[in-house]
């Protein structure tokens, strides 16, 4: 949708602006740390691909890889032509839509793969196209090797564009059709229908992708994982956090105003600030609402859970071990610790 212009007020009050500053400072830090990961990933001389290891890789899971690698970044494509390049051309500013799309992908780096953070507990296929990960750089992880966690690079940061902006168009979608369905409905039963929603999705849609050895839940807690034990668990947990990810960002675009300003960008128009400027701070805003979103309802909770991790597979494949610790059947060493286990 195109946002209409934001006209310029004086400004009332310091606090009228202080929430979307607020907003944009957090912002402006995720920005930095995303920067500081990459160049610190660069400078390490670790930004190369993880090697996949002698074990073979089935054709099915050789053919939705590919897959995923040319259809993700060309969807993600249509979404920036079609939500912010051509809103931009026509309105000459971005639109409501266009600043969450930019703000969908800048949050990619660091926190796709900050579920490693605290204990081996996921890993994608080495098989994508991909150059080691940023992991190792980010203060204070405790993964070993973690910067041998690969991260798809045709595959992952694409996909905060279809996988996250989308879903937040669809639980609009869902919210708006269940008020006007039923609008005694309160806002928290609409969260909760999206939720219910979005966990059923994620189900079926990481349960595909875990059978297929796509990607992989390593160390998780026992007697809260689905397929416990084998190659393509899945945490059950990790269908809670995600869904209620999506639902927060679903969230956050269902909170816009008749103007397009989410609750993020609230008093920008207070400011004194040329309409360009504006526009910067409101973009700055959303995405440090959108850091928020994924480090309290994802990434934190998804810490407190991996720092319990009691079960890892007996046997991994090297394409999706990589070597960043040594399960019960192998041995360990001072480069390659031991897989999280029982004890």
């Amino acid at each position: 949708m195109s946002s209409p212009a934001i006209e310029e007020r004086p400004a009332t009050s310091s606090g009228a602006s202080r929430p979307v500053l607020v907003w944009a400072i957090f912002g402006v830090l995720q920005v930095i740390f995303a920067i500081y990961c990459v160049v610190r990933w660069a400078a390490a001389g670790q930004m190369r691909p993880t090697q996949p290891g002698p074990d073979v890789m089935s054709a099915s899971t050789t053919v939705v890889m590919w897959l995923l690698q040319v259809v993700g970044p060309g969807v993600a494509v249509w979404i920036i032509w079609r939500f912010v390049v051509v809103p931009w051309r026509r309105d000459r500013r971005l639109s409501s839509d266009g600043i969450l799309v930019i703000a969908c992908f800048a949050i990619g780096i660091p926190h796709d793969i900050l579920n490693t953070y605290t204990s081996p507990s996921f890993s994608y296929n080495s098989h994508y196209v991909n150059a080691g990960s940023w992991m190792s750089q980010v203060p204070g992880v405790l993964t070993p090797n973690a910067h041998l966690v690969p991260e798809p690079l045709l595959l992952v940061l694409p996909a905060y564009g279809w996988c996250v902006f989308l879903a937040a168009v669809l639980g609009c979608w869902i919210m708006g059709r269940v008020r006007r369905r039923w609008p005694q409905v309160p806002y928290p039963g609409l969260l909760g229908l999206t939720f219910a929603c979005f966990a059923a999705l994620d189900v079926v849609f990481e349960s595909t992708l875990v059978w297929l050895h796509v990607q992989c839940y390593t160390g998780v807690i026992h007697g809260m994982t689905l397929w416990e034990g084998t190659d393509h668990q899945l945490p059950g947990y990790e269908v809670v956090f995600w869904a209620v990810f999506w639902t927060g960002m679903s969230a956050l675009r269902f909170s816009r105003d008749d103007r397009g300003l989410t609750i993020a960008e609230r008093g920008v128009a207070s400011l004194r600030v040329a309409p360009r400027q504006a526009t910067v701070i409101r973009l700055l805003a959303v995405i440090g609402a959108a850091t928020a979103i994924i480090t309290v309802l994802y990434n934190v909770p998804w810490q407190l859970a991996s720092s319990h991790n009691n079960r890892f597979p007996t046997a991994l494949p090297s394409y999706l071990l990589n070597g960043i610790c040594a399960p019960a059947s192998k041995p360990a060493s001072a480069e390659v610790p031991p897989c999280p286990g029982p004890r």
